[in-house]
């Protein structure tokens, strides 16, 4: 029995293998593939999502910001503590903020974090950016402007199967990019820092869905912004905004945010990195649980 699963898994490895090698001739750009740094890190890198419990966990379970490196993502200018904190890795994800046909909330949403972003930015950052921005000449135009900005770029290209952590490691590719935190952890370990730690990696959206009279299903996706004003809303399918997911299909994306993080903490663990996940009541359940750092 446990020699026709392993045959089963390894057919589905290969499988999955070659349509990632159509992914990366489809969608990888050469031009943004790098080698991983090779900088020795002397601090551990804070990565901070932005779910609900970030502002009380950052307070509680940390000391004086300045022994950590911090690595922020998608909307994380656009609050005070971003100046305060002074990041040094930046990861927007979100490839709706790069495209000019998306609906106005969005381009207003967009426009709102480029100039957050460049105008609070006085400090030496890298901002990696989802390999969408490279077609928005808004983004790249202005934030070229601001000499404290290293821009760098990643393939969101979807790999799995055999040989994925070869194609992760050097930017080809990352796992399902459902969650800015996916495409940022890969980005940690790449940059070569040893112990990552995870706040606002709440992922509690579970306990949030509902479903109408009239069969839309709802999700009420909080951040530590946002939390006392949040509603439920429909999860758009398009840029558009014209077709919303159904049940099914959010519960499908959620599925592969959990599983690349089971995958993510065995491609972690093969370059000595520990990954641990301070949130309170997170969802998450790949990475070891640790109270503070």
């Amino acid at each position: 029995m446990k020699l026709l699963v392993s045959i089963q898994f390894f057919f589905q490895s290969l499988f999955d293998f070659l349509i990632s090698l159509l992914r990366i001739g489809v969608f990888t750009k050469p031009s943004i593939v790098y080698l991983p740094s090779r900088e020795k890190r002397n601090k551990q890198l804070l990565i901070l999502g932005n779910g609900p419990s970030l502002t009380n966990d950052l307070k509680h379970k940390t000391e004086d910001f300045n022994q950590y490196d911090f690595l922020v993502v998608n909307h994380f200018a656009e609050n005070d503590l971003f100046e305060q904190i002074k990041p040094s890795f930046y990861c927007v994800g979100a490839p709706e903020l790069f495209q000019d046909n998306a609906i106005e909330e969005l381009k207003t949403k967009s426009v709102q974090l480029l100039q957050a972003i460049y105008s609070k930015t006085k400090w030496p950052m890298t901002l990696y950016l989802n390999s969408a921005a490279l077609r928005s000449e808004q983004w790249i135009s202005l934030l070229k402007k601001n000499t404290n900005i290293k821009l760098r770029f990643f393939n969101k290209t979807p790999i799995e199967g055999l040989f994925r952590y070869f194609f992760w490691r050097y930017n080809v590719g990352l796992p399902r990019p459902h969650n800015v935190l996916i495409p940022s952890i890969i980005i940690g370990i790449n940059e070569n820092y040893k112990s990552i730690y995870l706040f606002g990696a709440d992922h509690s959206w579970l306990k949030d869905i509902a479903v109408s009279n009239n069969n839309e299903a709802l999700l009420n996706q909080k951040h530590f912004y946002d939390e006392k004003t949040s509603t439920a809303k429909p999860m758009r399918k398009d840029l558009k905004g014209l077709e919303a997911r159904k049940l099914h299909e959010i519960l499908h994306k959620f599925y592969l945010s959990f599983k690349g993080y089971h995958d993510i903490d065995t491609f972690s663990k093969k370059y000595d990195v520990i990954i641990y996940n301070l949130t309170t009541d997170s969802f998450i359940d790949a990475f070891e649980r640790k109270e503070s750092c």
